[in-house]
């Protein structure tokens, strides 16, 4: 059976097709889409098991958005407490820090 939900407070592309993913691998669901900005969620999934499947799916969501929750708090703390300091000669003597600077931001945002 196939139903289309309006999803709400749904402002990232990304999370979108995060939780599309999450709850395509649900057990009783052929297919679903997420358009972030229809803001609608269409699942295929069997009718028999469709309570079972939506409690499911509320449940990925709400992983999904606390994952994505702990991951933006963790890259406001980076932005917050990284600094850089440009020497008075404006000459870059430790060019080494500041890659690893940059490699830590990088793998941060990428986490």
């Amino acid at each position: 059976m196939k139903k289309i939900y309006k999803m709400q407070n749904l402002d990232c592309a990304n999370c979108a097709a995060k939780m599309e993913a999450a709850i395509g691998k649900i057990d009783g669901v052929e297919s679903c889409s997420i358009s972030f900005m229809a803001q609608k969620m269409t699942l295929e999934a069997d009718e028999s098991k469709l309570d079972e499947i939506l409690t499911a799916a509320q449940n990925a969501v709400k992983k999904v958005n606390a994952i994505l929750a702990r991951y933006e708090a963790e890259n406001q703390r980076i932005k917050s407490t990284a600094s850089l300091s440009i020497p008075e000669n404006n000459s870059w003597q430790n060019e080494s820090s500041l890659a690893s600077v940059y490699l830590a931001a990088a793998k941060a945002i990428s986490e």
